[in-house]
């Protein structure tokens, strides 16, 4: 009770951070506004009005403020992006592209313009372009982000590139060099040596995340599904036992929570099966 309780604090609480973010730029949207009429050749204050619509995701206004910005004569580097930006939201790739043209014709190294360019090639169904773009901003940044790995991996399996598996897990294994073990990164490899029919791999890696974690008692059951799907049936036996060996070395407290139920429940089904 007290854990649902404290759940659904704290989704009010980020769904009222959300509307108190919103709620605040409706205020200095509203202020920037009023500059505006009180100062109606001012471009920058145009400029200033677009980017927040950008954030309020008011996307053809935005458009409409930065090309007002423009005509006025005022020319800041972050137009074309935000256009950019704006246009890919509305779904008008040639537009998006156009501008991102114009903006890495002067900032050719940014890597918030190679991301998003990688996105617009991605909803264009340039794959193979698309995942180079994303592989670009690995390698621009320090330490990337673990979506970049991941919105490169999508690129390269949707690829029709003759090679894709193995691009794909080298994009993944240098997230995990780079990043640690990211167990979304580690998840995804897995899923993707189990697509491209790799059983052992996907299962010596799921060994390995097994032996780096404390709970483990999931980990050996989702070990146990994958030996079932490569036909391994007693290899899965094992697997589902030390499952359940695991979950019921947990506290009281902890076994009786809804998730441990469920996977209680889950693991005797499999039993079941399996015998």
């Amino acid at each position: 009770m007290r854990l649902t309780v404290l759940l659904t604090l704290i989704i009010l609480g980020l769904s009222s951070g959300m509307v108190a973010a919103h709620g605040d730029l409706d205020e200095r949207i509203k202020a920037v506004s009023l500059d505006i009429e009180a100062n109606p050749d001012s471009a920058s204050l145009y400029f200033t009005r677009g980017k927040l619509r950008f954030q309020h995701e008011e996307y053809q206004k935005c458009i409409d403020d930065l090309s007002t910005s423009i005509q006025k004569g005022y020319i800041h580097d972050l137009h074309n992006l935000y256009l950019a930006k704006s246009y890919f939201q509305l779904e008008n790739y040639r537009l998006a592209t156009e501008n991102l043209d114009e903006f890495d014709s002067q900032n050719p190294i940014n890597v918030v313009s190679i991301k998003l360019r990688g996105r617009v090639l991605f909803a264009q169904k340039e794959y193979e372009a698309s995942a180079l773009c994303f592989e670009k901003v690995i390698s621009k940044t320090i330490k990337s982000l673990p979506e970049n790995y991941l919105e490169a991996t999508e690129s390269w399996l949707a690829s029709s590139h003759s090679e894709k598996y193995q691009k794909t897990v080298a994009v993944l294994e240098l997230g995990l060099k780079n990043l640690g073990k990211i167990i979304t990164l580690q998840n995804k490899l897995i899923e993707v040596h189990l697509q491209f029919n790799q059983g052992k791999k996907a299962t010596d890696l799921q060994e390995k995340i097994i032996n780096s974690t404390q709970r483990k008692e999931s980990a050996y059951f989702k070990l146990a599904n994958m030996y079932l799907e490569l036909g391994k049936r007693e290899e899965a036996k094992k697997a589902n036992q030390k499952a359940k060996i695991h979950l019921d070395k947990l506290p009281v407290r902890i076994r009786k929570n809804s998730a441990m139920k469920n996977l209680d429940l889950k693991i005797k089904e499999l039993t079941t099966k399996l015998n």
